[in-house]
Protein backbone atom coordinates (compact mmCIF):
# COMPACT_ATOMS: atom_id res chain seq x y z
CA UNK A 1 0.00 0.00 0.00
CA UNK A 2 1.35 3.42 -0.96
CA UNK A 3 2.06 5.85 1.85
CA UNK A 4 0.37 9.27 1.69
CA UNK A 5 1.00 12.50 3.58
CA UNK A 6 -1.00 15.65 2.97
CA UNK A 7 -0.01 18.83 4.76
CA UNK A 8 -2.50 21.54 5.73
CA UNK A 9 -0.99 25.02 6.03
CA UNK A 10 -1.97 26.99 9.14
CA UNK A 11 -0.79 30.50 9.99
CA UNK A 12 -2.88 30.95 13.15
CA UNK A 13 -4.86 28.85 15.67
CA UNK A 14 -7.44 26.87 13.69
CA UNK A 15 -9.19 23.50 13.58
CA UNK A 16 -7.19 20.43 12.54
CA UNK A 17 -8.61 17.56 10.49
CA UNK A 18 -8.67 14.15 12.22
CA UNK A 19 -7.25 11.91 9.46
CA UNK A 20 -3.79 10.56 10.27
CA UNK A 21 -2.79 11.06 6.62
CA UNK A 22 -3.32 14.82 7.05
CA UNK A 23 -0.64 16.70 9.00
CA UNK A 24 -1.05 20.35 10.04
CA UNK A 25 1.97 22.59 9.59
CA UNK A 26 2.51 26.07 11.02
CA UNK A 27 3.64 28.20 8.07
CA UNK A 28 5.74 31.30 8.63
CA UNK A 29 6.45 30.18 12.18
CA UNK A 30 9.76 32.06 12.16
CA UNK A 31 7.72 35.27 12.12
CA UNK A 32 5.21 34.17 14.78
CA UNK A 33 5.21 34.24 18.56
CA UNK A 34 2.20 31.91 18.78
CA UNK A 35 2.20 28.18 19.42
CA UNK A 36 -0.77 26.90 17.43
CA UNK A 37 -0.36 23.25 18.41
CA UNK A 38 1.50 21.78 15.45
CA UNK A 39 4.99 21.54 13.96
CA UNK A 40 6.36 24.56 12.12
CA UNK A 41 8.27 25.24 8.94
CA UNK A 42 11.14 26.96 10.79
CA UNK A 43 13.46 24.02 11.50
CA UNK A 44 16.28 22.51 9.47
CA UNK A 45 16.73 23.91 5.96
CA UNK A 46 13.88 26.42 5.72
CA UNK A 47 12.65 29.72 4.29
CA UNK A 48 10.01 30.28 6.97
CA UNK A 49 10.83 33.99 7.28
CA UNK A 50 9.81 34.48 3.64
CA UNK A 51 6.19 33.53 4.34
CA UNK A 52 4.83 37.09 3.80
CA UNK A 53 6.04 36.77 0.19
CA UNK A 54 5.93 33.02 -0.45
CA UNK A 55 2.68 32.23 1.42
CA UNK A 56 2.19 28.43 1.78
CA UNK A 57 5.30 27.77 -0.31
CA UNK A 58 7.40 28.03 2.85
CA UNK A 59 5.68 24.82 3.99
CA UNK A 60 6.30 23.25 0.57
CA UNK A 61 10.00 24.10 0.80
CA UNK A 62 10.26 22.74 4.34
CA UNK A 63 8.66 19.42 3.40
CA UNK A 64 10.88 19.08 0.33
CA UNK A 65 14.05 19.73 2.29
CA UNK A 66 13.32 18.13 5.67
CA UNK A 67 10.46 15.60 5.67
CA UNK A 68 10.75 11.88 5.11
CA UNK A 69 8.70 11.89 1.93
CA UNK A 70 5.79 9.50 1.49
CA UNK A 71 4.93 7.86 -1.83
CA UNK A 72 2.40 10.67 -2.32
CA UNK A 73 2.87 14.23 -1.07
CA UNK A 74 0.12 16.83 -0.97
CA UNK A 75 -0.86 20.28 0.29
CA UNK A 76 -4.12 21.93 1.31
CA UNK A 77 -5.00 25.02 3.35
CA UNK A 78 -6.40 25.27 6.85
CA UNK A 79 -9.87 26.11 5.54
CA UNK A 80 -9.61 25.07 1.86
CA UNK A 81 -9.55 21.35 1.13
CA UNK A 82 -9.92 18.88 -1.69
CA UNK A 83 -13.07 16.79 -1.84
CA UNK A 84 -11.80 13.18 -1.78
CA UNK A 85 -15.27 11.65 -1.74
CA UNK A 86 -16.91 9.83 -4.66
CA UNK A 87 -19.50 12.61 -4.98
CA UNK A 88 -18.06 15.43 -7.09
CA UNK A 89 -21.20 17.33 -8.01
CA UNK A 90 -21.77 19.53 -4.96
CA UNK A 91 -23.07 23.02 -5.71
CA UNK A 92 -20.24 25.53 -6.28
CA UNK A 93 -20.05 29.31 -6.03
CA UNK A 94 -18.72 31.65 -8.71
CA UNK A 95 -15.15 30.80 -7.68
CA UNK A 96 -15.68 27.08 -8.21
CA UNK A 97 -15.74 26.36 -4.47
CA UNK A 98 -18.08 24.24 -2.34
CA UNK A 99 -18.89 26.21 0.82
CA UNK A 100 -19.52 24.54 4.19
CA UNK A 101 -20.21 26.14 7.60
CA UNK A 102 -17.40 24.66 9.69
CA UNK A 103 -15.04 21.74 10.21
CA UNK A 104 -16.79 18.93 12.07
CA UNK A 105 -17.22 15.14 11.69
CA UNK A 106 -20.04 15.62 9.16
CA UNK A 107 -17.82 17.83 7.01
CA UNK A 108 -14.96 15.31 7.06
CA UNK A 109 -17.29 12.43 6.21
CA UNK A 110 -19.16 14.25 3.44
CA UNK A 111 -16.02 15.37 1.63
CA UNK A 112 -13.91 12.27 2.13
CA UNK A 113 -11.39 13.84 4.50
CA UNK A 114 -10.72 10.48 6.13
CA UNK A 115 -7.86 8.02 5.78
CA UNK A 116 -9.92 5.42 3.92
CA UNK A 117 -11.53 7.87 1.51
CA UNK A 118 -8.22 9.54 0.71
CA UNK A 119 -6.48 6.21 0.04
CA UNK A 120 -9.30 5.11 -2.24
CA UNK A 121 -9.25 8.39 -4.15
CA UNK A 122 -5.47 8.50 -4.60
CA UNK A 123 -5.07 4.89 -5.70
CA UNK A 124 -3.79 4.59 -9.26
CA UNK A 125 -3.37 8.33 -9.86
CA UNK A 126 -0.18 10.23 -10.60
CA UNK A 127 -1.61 13.59 -9.64
CA UNK A 128 -4.71 14.90 -7.88
CA UNK A 129 -5.67 18.51 -8.56
CA UNK A 130 -8.46 20.94 -7.74
CA UNK A 131 -10.95 21.05 -10.58
CA UNK A 132 -10.01 23.66 -13.17
CA UNK A 133 -11.59 27.06 -12.60
CA UNK A 134 -12.47 29.37 -15.49
CA UNK A 135 -11.20 32.94 -15.13
CA UNK A 136 -14.09 34.05 -17.35
CA UNK A 137 -16.19 33.78 -14.17
CA UNK A 138 -14.23 36.79 -12.92
CA UNK A 139 -14.60 38.69 -16.19
CA UNK A 140 -11.15 37.84 -17.57
CA UNK A 141 -10.58 36.65 -21.12
CA UNK A 142 -7.64 34.34 -20.30
CA UNK A 143 -5.12 33.55 -17.55
CA UNK A 144 -2.72 36.31 -18.57
CA UNK A 145 -5.52 38.85 -18.59
CA UNK A 146 -6.68 37.58 -15.20
CA UNK A 147 -3.28 38.25 -13.63
CA UNK A 148 -3.07 41.72 -15.19
CA UNK A 149 -6.45 42.59 -13.63
CA UNK A 150 -5.57 41.31 -10.14
CA UNK A 151 -6.26 43.93 -7.47
CA UNK A 152 -2.93 43.42 -5.69
CA UNK A 153 -0.95 42.03 -8.62
CA UNK A 154 1.52 43.69 -10.99
CA UNK A 155 1.93 42.18 -14.43
CA UNK A 156 5.60 43.21 -14.55
CA UNK A 157 6.34 40.71 -11.77
CA UNK A 158 4.66 37.88 -13.65
CA UNK A 159 6.47 38.80 -16.85
CA UNK A 160 9.75 38.75 -14.93
CA UNK A 161 8.95 35.24 -13.74
CA UNK A 162 8.25 34.06 -17.28
CA UNK A 163 11.55 35.53 -18.43
CA UNK A 164 13.34 33.50 -15.77
CA UNK A 165 11.53 30.31 -16.83
CA UNK A 166 12.54 30.80 -20.46
CA UNK A 167 16.15 31.49 -19.44
CA UNK A 168 16.47 28.42 -17.23
CA UNK A 169 14.06 26.11 -19.06
CA UNK A 170 13.58 27.27 -22.67
CA UNK A 171 11.68 24.08 -23.47
CA UNK A 172 8.77 25.51 -21.44
CA UNK A 173 8.05 28.33 -23.89
CA UNK A 174 5.09 26.57 -25.54
CA UNK A 175 3.65 25.59 -22.15
CA UNK A 176 3.83 29.24 -21.06
CA UNK A 177 1.93 30.37 -24.14
CA UNK A 178 -0.64 27.61 -23.72
CA UNK A 179 -1.38 28.55 -20.12
CA UNK A 180 -1.46 32.30 -20.71
CA UNK A 181 -3.95 31.89 -23.56
CA UNK A 182 -6.14 29.36 -21.74
CA UNK A 183 -9.32 30.46 -20.01
CA UNK A 184 -8.94 28.10 -17.04
CA UNK A 185 -6.36 26.64 -14.72
CA UNK A 186 -5.54 24.86 -11.47
CA UNK A 187 -5.56 27.53 -8.78
CA UNK A 188 -4.88 27.65 -5.00
CA UNK A 189 -1.54 25.74 -4.89
CA UNK A 190 -3.27 22.54 -3.73
CA UNK A 191 -2.37 19.09 -5.01
CA UNK A 192 -1.42 15.50 -4.21
CA UNK A 193 1.33 14.00 -6.38
CA UNK A 194 3.73 11.10 -6.53
CA UNK A 195 6.97 11.63 -4.60
CA UNK A 196 9.19 11.60 -7.68
CA UNK A 197 7.08 14.29 -9.30
CA UNK A 198 7.05 16.36 -6.11
CA UNK A 199 10.85 16.33 -5.96
CA UNK A 200 11.16 17.27 -9.63
CA UNK A 201 8.57 20.05 -9.34
CA UNK A 202 10.20 21.43 -6.19
CA UNK A 203 13.62 21.60 -7.80
CA UNK A 204 12.14 23.31 -10.87
CA UNK A 205 9.97 25.77 -8.92
CA UNK A 206 12.46 26.99 -6.34
CA UNK A 207 15.26 27.34 -8.89
CA UNK A 208 13.00 29.82 -10.68
CA UNK A 209 11.89 31.64 -7.54
CA UNK A 210 15.46 32.03 -6.30
CA UNK A 211 16.39 33.95 -9.45
CA UNK A 212 13.06 35.79 -9.57
CA UNK A 213 13.74 37.37 -6.17
CA UNK A 214 16.63 39.24 -7.78
CA UNK A 215 14.39 40.59 -10.55
CA UNK A 216 11.44 42.09 -8.69
CA UNK A 217 11.24 44.97 -6.25
CA UNK A 218 8.58 45.13 -3.55
CA UNK A 219 9.28 48.70 -2.47
CA UNK A 220 6.05 50.36 -1.33
CA UNK A 221 4.11 47.11 -1.75
CA UNK A 222 1.43 46.61 0.89
CA UNK A 223 0.96 43.30 2.72
CA UNK A 224 -1.32 41.90 0.02
CA UNK A 225 0.96 42.95 -2.83
CA UNK A 226 3.94 41.33 -1.11
CA UNK A 227 2.29 37.92 -1.52
CA UNK A 228 3.46 38.10 -5.13
CA UNK A 229 5.63 34.95 -5.06
CA UNK A 230 2.71 32.83 -3.91
CA UNK A 231 0.47 34.21 -6.66
CA UNK A 232 3.10 33.66 -9.34
CA UNK A 233 3.70 30.10 -8.15
CA UNK A 234 0.03 29.28 -8.82
CA UNK A 235 0.66 30.10 -12.47
CA UNK A 236 4.04 28.37 -12.62
CA UNK A 237 2.40 25.22 -11.29
CA UNK A 238 0.04 25.17 -14.26
CA UNK A 239 2.91 25.71 -16.66
CA UNK A 240 4.81 22.83 -15.09
CA UNK A 241 1.80 20.49 -15.41
CA UNK A 242 1.24 21.46 -19.05
CA UNK A 243 4.87 20.69 -19.86
CA UNK A 244 4.69 17.33 -18.06
CA UNK A 245 1.66 16.40 -20.13
CA UNK A 246 3.53 17.32 -23.30
CA UNK A 247 6.34 14.85 -22.63
CA UNK A 248 4.52 11.99 -20.89
CA UNK A 249 1.11 10.61 -20.01
CA UNK A 250 -0.20 11.50 -16.58
CA UNK A 251 -3.13 9.94 -14.77
CA UNK A 252 -4.70 13.11 -13.38
CA UNK A 253 -7.79 13.20 -11.20
CA UNK A 254 -9.59 16.51 -10.69
CA UNK A 255 -11.43 17.09 -7.41
CA UNK A 256 -13.79 19.74 -6.15
CA UNK A 257 -12.48 22.32 -3.68
CA UNK A 258 -14.19 23.16 -0.40
CA UNK A 259 -14.12 26.32 1.69
CA UNK A 260 -14.90 26.43 5.41
CA UNK A 261 -16.86 29.61 6.13
CA UNK A 262 -16.50 29.77 9.91
CA UNK A 263 -13.12 29.31 11.55
CA UNK A 264 -12.95 27.19 14.69
CA UNK A 265 -10.28 26.36 17.23
CA UNK A 266 -10.57 23.58 19.83
CA UNK A 267 -14.15 23.04 18.75
CA UNK A 268 -15.24 26.65 19.35
CA UNK A 269 -16.13 29.29 16.81
CA UNK A 270 -13.53 32.01 16.54
CA UNK A 271 -14.84 35.28 18.05
CA UNK A 272 -15.92 37.90 15.57
CA UNK A 273 -14.57 41.37 16.28
CA UNK A 274 -16.36 44.33 14.75
CA UNK A 275 -13.87 46.93 15.98
CA UNK A 276 -10.35 46.80 17.31
CA UNK A 277 -8.28 48.61 19.90
CA UNK A 278 -6.19 51.07 17.88
CA UNK A 279 -2.47 51.30 18.60
CA UNK A 280 -0.56 53.90 16.56
CA UNK A 281 3.26 53.73 16.56
CA UNK A 282 5.73 55.98 14.78
CA UNK A 283 9.41 55.24 14.25
CA UNK A 284 11.96 55.16 11.43
CA UNK A 285 14.75 52.71 10.58
CA UNK A 286 16.94 54.16 13.32
CA UNK A 287 14.50 52.82 15.92
CA UNK A 288 13.52 49.59 14.14
CA UNK A 289 14.92 47.38 16.92
CA UNK A 290 13.11 49.35 19.62
CA UNK A 291 9.95 49.35 17.52
CA UNK A 292 10.15 45.59 17.14
CA UNK A 293 10.57 45.22 20.89
CA UNK A 294 7.49 47.37 21.46
CA UNK A 295 5.34 45.34 19.05
CA UNK A 296 6.64 42.12 20.63
CA UNK A 297 5.60 43.45 24.05
CA UNK A 298 2.13 44.28 22.75
CA UNK A 299 1.75 40.76 21.35
CA UNK A 300 2.97 39.10 24.55
CA UNK A 301 0.68 41.12 26.82
CA UNK A 302 -2.39 41.34 24.60
CA UNK A 303 -5.79 40.22 25.83
CA UNK A 304 -6.79 37.17 23.74
CA UNK A 305 -10.42 38.34 23.87
CA UNK A 306 -9.62 41.63 22.16
CA UNK A 307 -8.69 42.58 18.63
CA UNK A 308 -5.92 45.11 18.04
CA UNK A 309 -5.33 47.38 15.05
CA UNK A 310 -1.64 48.25 14.99
CA UNK A 311 -0.81 51.13 12.68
Amino acid sequence: MNSIKIYTCHHKPSAFLDASIIQPLHVGKANSYNDIGCAGDDTGDNISFKNPFYCELTAHYWVWKNASLSDYVGFMHYRRHLNFSAQQDHAEDNWGVVNYPLINPDYEAQFGLTDDAIRTCVEGSDLLLPKKWSVTSAGSKNNLDHYSKGEFLHIKDYNAALEVVEELYPEYKIAIQQFNNATDGYYTNMFVMRKEMFIDYSEWLFSILDRLEERISMDNYNAQEKRVIGHIAERLFNIYIIRCQQVSELNIKELQRTFVINETYNGKLEPVFTTGTPIVISFDNNYAVSGGALINSIVRHADENKNYDIV
